[in-house]
């Protein structure tokens, strides 16, 4: 009998990791659209290609190291908030907690998306 993949830890795990790839990702893509930016603009402000832009908006399953991801936010204005402090800019934010945890919306596409990706990994690690 073969076991339900989709209920597995693992590829629930895999599933989580690429929707907050794709979170990252979106978020890059909607800033460096607000500030009117190409691709290859925000690629030459963070030391990059425009071609590893593309790639990273397109969640074509490149993953990013955290020195370019800061390149990306410090270029963009973004911030990265954890424990309350900005780690692109080393300032303290303080938020007021309302027992209510921000949720970030993801398409329909984006879900889908994730899934075909967790099944993709798994496939390899059993396989592998």
């Amino acid at each position: 009998m073969k076991k339900n993949i989709t209920k597995t830890k693992a590829y629930q795990e895999a599933v989580k990791t690429a929707m907050y790839f794709m979170r990252i990702s979106e978020v890059i893509y909607q800033a460096r659209n607000k500030k009117g930016l190409s691709q290859t603009d925000l690629a030459q402000g963070s030391k990059t290609t425009a071609r590893i832009i593309s790639m990273i908006e397109n969640d074509d399953d490149y993953n990013m190291g955290a020195d370019l991801l800061y390149r990306i936010f410090k270029f963009l204005d973004l911030e990265m908030v954890v424990d309350n402090k900005d780690m692109i800019s080393g300032r303290s934010k303080n938020y007021i907690s309302s027992g209510n945890k921000a949720r970030t919306t993801i398409s329909d596409c984006h879900r889908s998306r994730a899934k075909k990706y967790a099944k993709q990994k798994q496939a390899i690690t059993h396989n592998g």
